[in-house]
């Protein structure tokens, strides 16, 4: 019979490289050589159309796995989804081959019939009964993912996205409102696939209505709901319990109860739902499925941050909106579980999420444009938590949206700059037709044609740096010219084009030196760059030799972490982004490892006090300094003849007086509208010029004195036309 030899039942297979637990002495058993199963089926009825008892036959077993053992026992209510998983089964054989859905695709998994046993029977994840579908995709996660140590803690998200590439949606009952248990009837009526659960940092539950039947950091099914009114909640819920201490327990034992809906949110806080209900239906949804590599250009972090225009990009268009439809948007990353196993170390993932956009007023004639999500022209329309997660999922409905707008889905990890596994996944699915929804993944336009650092007085600019890419300019004198210059007396750029229309986007930048140093804003970000930076030699990021030097350095004032436990899981985390750690990375893993930050905070000023005394480039700003003014830029036509002010008075105040209002309005180019100025860190337009020359003013309203970056983005260079950019100021 079939011995599988990359998967052999032996403690490697049990317990994996570094990890050695055993409950009692297991032994590994094939299904006829169980004394208590009267057959070897998998269930009842064919691969096709199985028919499994129920989800209450199901069992966990001596593994602390019950994230996927839920998970496995809500397939139990969904047999055309347990149909998809099982390829073959020859027990006469001695083999099984089960599909699943691992780093965004379907791969298939073959597997002796070998069971780990204790006492005769199955020591892990079984049923009360002969089932065995159970025990086998529970072995088939355990070899894909290296060993059953692996599948030791996890989240039920990851297991049902691992068994059916659905998407699984994760809900703070914390936040949610008091008429929430409504719409868990809505998802129970549409078929979709629930669990809950308390998750807690690790304490007992500290709350006053905590059940004495629930446990902190456990995974429960939801085999129930119900509408029938008892007592005074109109909403009750079965909640089962899949716990089993030990293979000869009472199979008899209570397992269920009911609550109502209301008090479920008061014992638990978090809902996992399973959207099994829309988009099974392979016949009425379509997906695509699309890889982001994560360089150090497209790492901007979330939202938070004021990099985040910077982050790769979808742009999706509502084709039609006759019906109702749902957009599933899944984000994963790849499986760190084989790394942690080869490096000896716990699973850490970093924090991931989707973030989804209505953008005001695209020009999409101006190809820079679509990238535009500077907060001046952004709308938050959902928003996943950033967790440190393998997968997170949001779901939109279609109809609940804006209209006649555009929305940009970003995905991304939480720190910027921090690569992560160095891939993403990104996976879209519509309930609707495929023509009814159009998802387009914006190409990364990085190039600035122009980069002015200066300084706002007023709206006078002192031009300060002018760094030019040469590289984009055109030598061969074909082209047409664009031209940006600094007007000594009215301190504002003039643009010149051959083009009869000019497309331009600007991207205007106050105090940059701060405000993209996002680590700035914290005290510990800002100390523990400090120590970062002290270590770092000529690169932007740490080498491992580096990076052992910090830890050294670190550790050494925080006793109740271990130098080498960091660095591995770290190393983990790096082994596919090459062998070097960005500062986003470290301080990603670092907060992770659940440090308090007051020791962390000690231990990064006792290293630098070890080391040099800090930078003062590299200390935290004082609050007053993230006074943030409203900026905006305004392309203007004939300065001097239009605009009827004294060139000594700054534009800002000009366009708050009345009397200068009507003229600061007739001085804007051929094309443009008046700038909405807003209080952000970084503002972004684009411009679709008519006419040949014109002038780009930025502009402020609040104190003087602040630095600013401008950058100025053209598409003119795509066309036959070669663009030439010339600094007037040096001829």
């Amino acid at each position: 019979m079939f011995v599988d030899e990359s998967f052999p039942p032996s403690n490697v297979s049990l317990w994996g490289k570094g990890v050695r637990r055993c409950f009692e002495q297991l032994e590994w058993l094939r299904p006829e050589e169980i004394s208590s199963f009267s057959s070897t089926k998998l269930f009842d009825g064919s691969l096709s159309e199985p028919k499994p008892r129920g989800v209450c036959s199901i069992r966990q077993g001596l593994l602390s796995d019950c994230y996927l053992v839920a998970a496995i026992a809500l397939l139990a209510m969904r047999p055309s989804l347990l149909s998809q998983l099982f390829v073959a089964y020859k027990p006469e054989e001695g083999w099984c081959t089960v599909r699943l859905f691992l780093n965004g695709k379907w791969e298939e998994v073959t597997l002796d019939t070998f069971l780990p046993c204790c006492q005769g029977r199955p020591a892990f994840a079984h049923h009360i009964g002969d089932e065995l579908y159970a025990c086998f995709l529970e072995k088939a996660c355990a070899k894909a993912y290296g060993s059953y140590a692996a599948l030791i803690g996890g989240h039920i998200d990851e297991a049902l996205w691992d068994l059916t590439g659905l998407a699984v949606e994760e809900v703070n009952l914390s936040r949610a409102p008091q008429d929430f248990a409504a719409k868990i009837v809505q998802h129970w009526e549409k078929g979709d696939l629930l669990a809950v659960a308390w998750i807690s940092s690790g304490a007992a539950l500290q709350h006053q209505h905590q059940h004495q039947r629930v446990r902190s950091n456990h995974v429960y099914v939801v085999a129930d709901v119900s509408t029938q009114s008892v007592g005074n909640q109109t909403v009750n819920v079965e909640v089962l319990d899949l716990a089993q201490t030990h293979p000869s327990e009472d199979a008899g034992q209570e397992r269920t109860f009911w609550m109502g809906g209301s008090d479920l949110l008061k014992v638990f806080n978090r809902l996992s739902v399973c959207h099994a209900g829309i988009f099974h239906s392979q016949s009425h949804a379509s997906t695509s499925s699309h890889k982001l590599e994560v360089t150090g250009a497209n790492s901007g972090g979330c939202s938070n941050f004021p990099t985040f225009h910077k982050n790769s990009m979808f742009r999706v268009a509502v084709k039609d909106r006759q019906y109702p439809q749902s957009l599933a948007i899944i984000l994963s990353q790849a499986d760190i579980r084989h790394f942690a196993n080869e490096f000896d170390c716990q699973v850490a993932y970093p924090q991931i999420g989707v973030t989804v956009l209505c953008i005001d007023k695209v020009i999409t004639e101006v190809e820079t444009d679509s990238r535009c999500c500077t907060r001046n022209r952004r709308k938050i329309v959902a928003q996943t938590a950033f967790s440190s997660k393998r997968n997170v999922a949001v779901v939109l409905q279609i109809e609940a949206l804006p209209a006649d707008t555009e929305y940009r889905v970003v995905p991304c990890y939480f720190f910027p700059g921090d690569l992560g596994m160095g891939q993403l996944m990104v996976h879209f699915a519509a309930s609707g037709p495929t023509d009814a929804i159009l998802v387009e993944q914006l190409s990364a336009r990085d190039r600035t044609n122009l980069e002015f650092d200066g300084i706002f007085k007023s709206t006078v600019v002192r031009i300060q740096k002018t760094i030019k890419h040469p590289e984009y300019c055109s030598v061969s004198g074909k082209g047409s010219p664009l031209q940006l210059e600094l007007d000594k007396n009215i301190s504002i750029f003039r643009v010149a084009s051959e083009a009869e229309v000019t497309p331009l986007t600007v991207v205007l930048t106050q105090r940059p030196e701060e405000t993209l140093c996002w680590w700035r804003r914290d005290h510990l970000y800002a100390s523990l760059y400090r120590c970062f930076e002290s270590f770092r030699s000529h690169h932007d990021n740490l080498s491992l030799q580096e990076l052992d030097s910090l830890c050294a350095s670190l550790f050494v004032h925080v006793p109740q972490l271990g130098k080498d436990t960091f660095r591995k899981a770290l190393l983990a985390r790096c082994h596919l982004t090459g062998h070097s750690v960005s500062f986003g990375q470290f301080l990603s893993q670092i907060l992770w490892c659940g440090i308090p930050k007051s020791d962390l905070q000690r231990a990064a000023d006792m290293a630098m006090a070890d080391k040099a005394p800090a930078a003062p480039a590299c200390a935290p700003c004082a609050p007053d300094v993230w006074q943030v003014a409203f900026i905006g830029m305004a392309a203007l036509g004939n300065l001097e003849q239009d605009l009827d002010v004294d060139k000594n008075v700054a534009l800002s105040d000009a366009t708050m007086k009345e009397n200068h209002t009507m003229n600061f309005r007739a001085s804007l180019a051929a094309g443009c509208e008046m700038p909405v100025m807003r209080d952000v860190n970084v503002w972004s337009a684009s411009f679709l010029v008519r006419q040949s020359e014109f002038y780009l003013c930025p502009l402020i309203r609040g104190s003087g004195g602040v630095s600013f970056q401008l950058q100025v983005q053209s598409s003119l260079d795509l066309m036959v036309q070669q663009l030439e950019i010339t600094d007037l100021r040096e001829r």
